[in-house]
């Protein structure tokens, strides 16, 4: 007997192009434009060392945001801020960023290049990003994107662990532990977090957009997997932050929390049988100690912000200064940007996780998803400096409300096609 799929919002319709399955692609979209923006979302995962690049914009490159900018050249009535607390959030980015540049330039007399390149102008990629993922969301593509997601972080984390392990294939990426695993992120930190945000939105999301469990149990494994790998204490505290949220708002019962603890249980056994976790353990051991460095840092950048008379150093004034970076993203904020940081990042964790709650009453799953996710990028930035994490802006973009027309139904969940 075979059970008939239900269609699945956002993804069936994207990539059959059938008309009666929803969404259909919106009049202000071009068909490319979505594909761009899906090619976009499926290479947040990678960045590339490019010498020539480096050079001029002092940065690796993500070539997601090539193809980001065409899906805007194709389609621009997708980077159209919304009205309301969501929607202008990401702008208020760059407005923050252009306060820490005016102290920077009267206090410094100058603005670094890595300041106006990587900092400002960054800036606008995350601005773009957040909109055009709302644009979409709002459209009913949220599925779709969260899919392409789940899928690039699958692709490039199995191509970046082929290149750590087995084979050197690409030249310009260099391992800044080799005993850790920083797939095509380069920093492992920043790995961590992408694999624990995968995670936890595949835990909430994935039987959604996947056909089969057996795809779905197999790329939330190696989220898992790669997860550990990275040996990144901040990481797995952040995902177990996010698991933690969800099971508070969403008051999970028992039942729940046996068919989690299987999945635990059933995942870690495999690891234990595979050593994995005797490696991972020794490894973990070895490893040089940061936390102290860190934290010393976090202290000097305070004293310096306290030293401003609180109108904060300036953008790029402390890397100037220490050639240090402040692994924490609203110690940062701070210092440099001093009350409008620390308000942006106040106003950047508190608005997502009201659209979070709202978003329940239309689909809670995806919800929880992205709550989870949320929170974790948030405790995530206390370790590193995760304002400029493209998969953090894509999670606050998948926040908003899909528009009335795509509201006709909640999403049902994929039953597994199985046969006797």
């Amino acid at each position: 007997m075979t059970t008939v799929q239900p269609p699945r919002p956002g993804i069936d319709a994207a990539d059959h192009g059938t008309d009666a399955l929803r969404p259909t692609i919106p009049a202000w979209s071009h068909p490319l434009a979505l594909k761009l923006f899906l090619a976009a979302i499926f290479l947040v995962p990678v960045q590339l060392e490019i010498a020539s690049v480096r050079a001029v914009i002092g940065s690796r490159l993500p070539p997601g945001d090539i193809f980001l900018a065409a899906a805007v050249i194709l389609a621009p009535a997708s980077f159209r801020l919304r009205r309301g607390a969501l929607g202008y959030l990401p702008l208020a980015l760059p407005l923050t960023l252009a306060y820490g540049s005016i102290v920077a330039l009267v206090l410094q007399g100058h603005l670094t290049s890595h300041s106006m390149n990587v900092k400002f102008l960054g800036s606008m990629v995350l601005v773009v990003t957040a909109t055009v993922t709302m644009a979409y969301s709002r459209a009913g593509f949220a599925p779709l994107i969260v899919r392409r997601f789940l899928l690039g972080v699958a692709f490039w984390g199995v191509v970046g662990y082929i290149d750590w392990r087995v084979a050197n294939i690409f030249p310009w990426l260099d391992h800044d532990e080799v005993s850790r695993f920083g797939s095509l992120q380069h920093d492992v930190n920043n790995a961590g977090a992408l694999f624990g945000v995968a995670l936890l939105i595949s835990w909430r999301y994935g039987p959604r957009v996947f056909r089969y469990r057996w795809t779905w149990a197999t790329v939330t494994i190696w989220y898992a997997v790669g997860l550990g790998l990275t040996l990144s204490r901040s990481a797995y505290i952040a995902t177990g932050a996010g698991i933690a949220i969800v099971l508070v708002v969403d008051h999970v019962n028992a039942e729940k929390v046996m068919r989690y603890a299987v999945w635990v249980i059933g995942i870690g056994a495999f690891l234990l049988a595979s050593g994995f976790v005797d490696t991972a353990v020794e490894d973990f051991t070895n490893r040089p100690d940061t936390v102290s460095s860190r934290n010393s840092f976090v202290d000097h950048a305070v004293d310096r912000w306290v030293d401003s008379r609180g109108l904060g150093m300036g953008l790029g004034t402390f890397r100037d200064e220490t050639t240090f970076i402040v692994h924490n993203t609203g110690i940062w904020l701070l210092v440099e940007m001093s009350i409008p940081g620390i308000v942006f990042f106040a106003a950047m964790i508190v608005v997502p996780f009201q659209a979070c709650l709202r978003l329940r009453r239309h689909d809670h799953e995806l919800a929880m998803a992205l709550l989870a996710a949320h929170t974790a990028m948030i405790v995530a930035s206390v370790g590193i400096e995760a304002l400029y994490q493209r998969s953090w802006w894509i999670v606050i973009g998948m926040t908003v409300l899909p528009a009335a027309a795509s509201l006709r139904a909640d999403p049902a969940p994929i039953s597994e096609t199985s046969s006797s």
